[in-house]
């Protein structure tokens, strides 16, 4: 009787010790956390806008063996400058050899028999049936022959335009096939940039205020030197990482030349460029969060000392701050700090950051 008292008197001291440790975890997640926060002011607008790009291949194009076979000989490698017309590589031919000599031969046979027929038919010594069996041996030779002979011609791989290799895909005596790629060829008179624009600066696009002639400026990475650049073409679709399309500007190269892979800066006046200006509210980098979709962003708002996320639409992203589209108000108190250690509806201590963008 008295083990089994002791036993209760264990159980309930261990529960008031387990209450009082809760207690004591809940008054320890009601102490606020200390943040710091901006008020937004006035919105902004912007008429200049910068987009990072890099420079790629222009007209970048794979090129081919209509036939397979083996590769005998590869003359050119990465980096290397070739002319229109010049070979590039040649694909084992012997066999397509022997079948054009059987070709030649079976042409100059048919067509010397159809001659023989057509003075035979003359004198009415052989039928029309037999004339016309001949007439189309000597056609199926011809087809053949020609067929042969653009194989043979169809083994060797010249450079359709003067340009850089880019890369090859293929070494010596490997075995490709039909269409395979084994040369990557671009144009070496054209500099390309690729970039990408958000869909919501194409949405502000006004045909009726397009400037025909304008050209956005680039810098590139290592040189100081402004460059004018012209419109080349931007996808119909956005990129799956989010919503943005890929736009590309095209320039002549230059000497010495930009080579793929250099970064890029875009300035681009958006009034010219046929674009409206872009009004939002400039905050600190630090508030704005990559949230869980590719390409889309959050802040933390402070409301009554609890904080709360938002979804936001980010129209510009500068090392001065993020120009924030939708998502804002006028007035509304942004959380610049601690959003790790957040939770949704978690009270907060704020201190005041000015606004200095």
């Amino acid at each position: 009787m008295i083990k089994t008292y002791s036993k209760l008197a264990a159980l309930c001291l261990s529960a008031l010790v387990m209450a009082g440790c809760q207690g004591e975890q809940e008054e320890t997640q009601r102490v606020p956390l200390v943040i710091s926060t901006i008020t937004l002011e006035e919105p902004v607008s912007i008429n200049t806008r910068e987009f990072n790009g890099q420079v790629v291949a222009a007209e970048l194009t794979p090129l081919s063996f209509p036939v397979e076979g083996e590769i005998t000989e590869l003359m050119v490698k990465p980096g290397q400058q070739v002319k229109r017309g010049q070979l590039l590589a040649r694909l084992d031919n012997r066999k397509l050899i022997q079948r054009l000599e059987d070709a030649i031969a079976q042409h100059d046979l048919s067509y010397r028999q159809l001659t023989r027929a057509q003075r035979l038919l003359g004198k009415k010594l052989i039928s029309q049936a037999e004339f016309d069996e001949l007439q189309a041996n000597y056609k199926k030779a011809k087809a053949n022959h020609q067929l042969v002979k653009k194989q043979l011609n169809d083994s060797k791989l010249y450079a359709p335009f003067a340009g850089q290799v880019s890369h090859t895909t293929k070494e010596t005596f490997e075995s490709v096939a039909p269409g395979e790629t084994v040369i990557e060829l671009y144009q070496i008179d054209q500099l390309y940039v690729k970039l990408q624009v958000p869909d919501s600066l194409l949405a502000r696009f006004n045909p009726q205020n397009q400037g025909g002639d304008y050209q956005p400026t680039a810098y590139f990475a290592g040189n100081k030197q402004a460059y004018a650049m012209d419109y080349l073409e931007h996808t119909s679709e956005p990129t799956p990482q989010g919503m943005s399309f890929d736009a590309w500007l095209s320039m002549p190269q230059t000497q010495p030349p930009i080579l793929p892979g250099t970064a890029a800066t875009v300035k681009v006046d958006l009034n010219q460029a046929g674009l409206s200006s872009a009004d939002g509210y400039r905050v600190p980098m630090t508030a704005v969060v990559p949230a869980t979709e590719p390409g889309q962003f959050v802040v933390w708002k402070v409301k009554q000392d609890k904080a709360y996320q938002s979804q936001v639409e980010v129209s510009q992203i500068h090392t001065s701050g993020v120009l924030i589209a939708q998502g804002v108000n006028l007035g509304d108190q942004i959380i610049t700090s601690g959003q790790a250690q957040l939770r949704e509806g978690q009270p907060v201590t704020t201190v005041q950051q000015e606004q200095n963008l």
